[in-house]
């Protein structure tokens, strides 16, 4: 689904600089987007796991996981889930 302001996309917020990530919900939202912010890459993706979103904006560098790792890591479930529901489910 392609980025747009009419059907409210949910953006993801990354950034372990709080005013970076008030400086980007409120853009975003004032732009017609649906945001949530995350201090860390680790609550992100738990975030990300649970809950459906269009877009991922990341800081690069984090303590603990940055953002590169932060991708790679949803990258790589997305992928093995695709797997799964390919190889296990007759639904596809």
């Amino acid at each position: 689904m392609p980025v747009t302001k009419n059907n409210k996309s949910k953006i993801v917020v990354v950034d372990d600089e709080q005013d970076m990530r008030s400086f980007l919900e409120i853009l975003l939202r004032r732009n017609g987007y649906s945001a949530v912010s995350f201090p860390t890459a680790k609550r992100a993706l738990d975030y990300c796991r649970a809950n459906p979103f269009d877009l991922v904006i990341t800081d690069l560098r984090m303590p603990e996981m940055d953002g590169v790792e932060l991708l790679k890591e949803r990258s790589e479930e997305r992928r093995v889930g695709k797997e799964c529901r390919s190889r296990w489910s007759p639904y596809q």
